[in-house]
This record gives C-alpha cells, sequence and structure tokens, in this order.
C-alpha cells in the first residue's frame, strides 16, 4: 500500500525550493552596475563598430573607382597598343565599343524628346500669352 503525502509536505517541499532559489539568485545575478557598465561597454563597441564600417565603405568606394580608372586606362593603352593577349579580348573590346556607342545613342535620343518637348511648351506658351484682338 502505498502511503498519501499531505498537503503541508508539499507545501514544505515547496518553501524549500523557493527559498533554494532565492539563494541561487542572489548569487548568481549580477548587479545592476556590471549590468549598466556591460551596457556601456556594448554601446561604445557598437559605436566603434559602426565608425568603422563607414570608413571601410569609404575605403572600398575610393579604391572602386581607383580600379575603374586604372581599367579605362588600361583599355584605352591596350587599344593604343593592339595588344591582344586573349582570343576573346578583341571581342570583349567591339562589344564595349558597341555599348559605348549604344549608351550615347540612347542618351542622346532622350536629350533629343526632351528638348523637343520643351521646344513644344515654349511655343505653346509663347503663343497662347498673347491675346486675339
Amino acid at each position: 500500500m502505498t502511503t498519501i503525502a499531505t498537503p503541508t509536505t508539499y507545501k514544505n517541499q515547496l518553501k524549500n525550493i523557493k527559498d533554494s532559489l532565492e539563494t541561487i539568485m542572489s548569487q548568481t545575478a549580477p548587479s545592476n552596475s556590471d549590468v549598466e557598465s556591460k551596457i556601456l561597454e556594448l554601446t561604445r563597441l557598437n559605436r566603434d563598430v559602426l565608425g568603422s564600417i563607414g570608413t571601410l565603405n569609404t575605403n572600398m568606394t575610393s579604391i572602386q573607382s581607383d580600379l575603374n580608372d586604372e581599367r579605362t586606362k588600361n583599355k584605352r593603352l591596350k587599344k593604343a597598343l593592339g595588344i591582344a593577349e586573349r582570343n576573346y579580348s578583341t571581342t570583349d573590346e567591339m562589344i564595349n565599343d558597341y555599348e559605348k556607342l549604344y549608351e550615347k545613342g540612347y542618351l542622346r535620343n532622350w536629350a533629343l524628346g526632351i528638348s523637343i518637348c520643351a521646344g513644344l511648351y515654349g511655343i505653346y506658351v509663347l503663343y497662347k500669352a498673347k491675346p486675339t484682338a
């Protein structure tokens, strides 16, 4: 036959667990000053990291622009010297030339369209402003 525990036994066990939990928590919980110092340190580290990321981005941008400049100089010099290092180098140069021609034509077409619209608007405003009497 099994013995049934009384409610007081359970209450005593719960009280012992609660007391031991409070002592464990008081021993392991960090103090407010420790938490605040850690928060300040993390905030400083975050600020330093963000500053370093900004510096890195500016450096990468300048390196990328320098690299693009050197690539264009290299293409121009290769074209001037007629150097074709690989079989597909000349085709790449032709493709790049045609891309540049396309971009120039594309921009020229947009500029022409915008100037036509501006001219028509100017004519409209000029003749609309004169009253017919």
